[in-house]
């Protein structure tokens, strides 16, 4: 009998039906603030490593806010609305709002300002040109816990703004599909990125591109540490391999990998094998530019590489720290063996 009941039990848990997501998202706070004219503002795309932020600005009417509609119903943060349903419901609003604006931030301004600035001020520029247009406003919710710097409309920013209030949400669908479709047009001017799948944000395949075809011009630069820091690494890399092969090696592998960890070069010289960190950096002592915790799993990864290749064959073998400086080589060769 008691396993009777839990399964009842269980089976009205699953049975329950959930809270749709649109129904958390109202015109509640435009009512409770009460005034006519209340606009929207939300920004797509501040962590894409590249593309413009772009910002909207709905304001929908009194009347309109009193509706019941089908369309109004499904307008929430453009995030939990599936692709072909946003293009439609962006359609939906810029012809029933009252009216909309849209601001672009290219990729240089947004390096120029830095990213938090840079939306900010797509807010403000949005309200601006609806002035300048003698659009009525009487105040402003901003998705976000910032509010607009420069604005002198009363105004609330609302975390998670986009998932409570229709103005804000309209706001967020307005700019993803605005900006959707600008990093659509983008990907036939820079095909090798795909810009059309990831849309710019730092997925697998766009840090492959950007590892072999280097950034483009709407790539954000401040983004790019990772980037950065890989070529500086490539570089510091080409330099140890010319220094080893001037000292009498030969190289056998580069960025060898395995389960136990990766090495950066495995080189050969005489009866030695070699197995070589490279670091671009130059650090007074070896410990600080390379801890011993960290020595342990190349360690681990050169035993892997004996494993695979049977052993040294008779070698001895060595391990080597190459700090590759700005402007010379800081060789520490056999640091330990094992």
């Amino acid at each position: 009998m008691a396993m009777s009941l839990r399964l009842t039990m269980s089976r009205q848990k699953l049975l329950k039906p959930k809270a749709s997501i649109h129904s958390f998202c109202s015109f509640r706070i435009e009512t409770e603030i009460g005034h006519d004219h209340i606009v929207g503002l939300d920004e797509v795309g501040r962590g894409p490593l590249a593309g413009p932020v772009v910002a909207a600005a709905v304001c929908f009417s009194k009347a309109w806010r009193d509706k019941e509609d089908p369309s109004l119903d499904r307008i929430t943060d453009s995030k939990c609305v599936r692709e072909r349903d946003r293009k439609a419901l962006s359609e939906w609003i810029q012809k029933n709002a009252l009216w909309t604006e849209v601001v672009v931030v290219d990729s240089e301004e947004v390096d120029r300002r830095n990213i938090l600035r840079a939306s900010l001020w797509a807010f403000l520029q949005c309200l601006e040109e609806a002035v300048k247009k003698r659009r009525s406003i009487d105040y402003v919710l901003v998705d976000g816990d910032k509010e607009v710097p420069g604005c002198r409309i009363p105004q609330r920013a609302i975390i998670g703004g986009d998932l409570v209030s229709k103005s804000i949400a309209a706001a967020s669908i307005v700019a993803k599909v605005y900006r959707d479709n600008l990093m659509e047009n983008y990907a036939s001017e820079y095909p090798q990125y795909s810009f059309e799948k990831h849309k710019g944000y730092g997925t697998k395949d766009h840090w492959r591109a950007l590892e072999e075809f280097g950034p483009c011009a709407i790539h954000r630069k401040s983004f790019l540490g990772r980037y950065f820091r890989m070529s500086q690494g490539r570089a510091g890399e080409e330099r140890a391999v010319r220094f080893l092969k001037d000292q009498g090696f030969k190289i056998l592998e580069r960025n060898w990998r395995s389960k136990s960890g990766e090495l950066d070069i495995v080189a050969h010289r005489a009866r030695e094998l070699h197995f070589v960190e490279v670091r671009f950096q130059s650090k007074p002592d070896l410990e600080s530019a390379f801890p011993r915790s960290k020595q342990k799993k190349f360690v681990d990864a050169a035993k892997s590489y004996l494993l695979k290749n049977n052993g040294s064959h008779g070698l001895s073998t060595h391990y080597d720290f190459l700090a590759v400086g700005p402007e010379q080589i800081d060789a520490h060769f056999d640091v330990f063996r094992f």
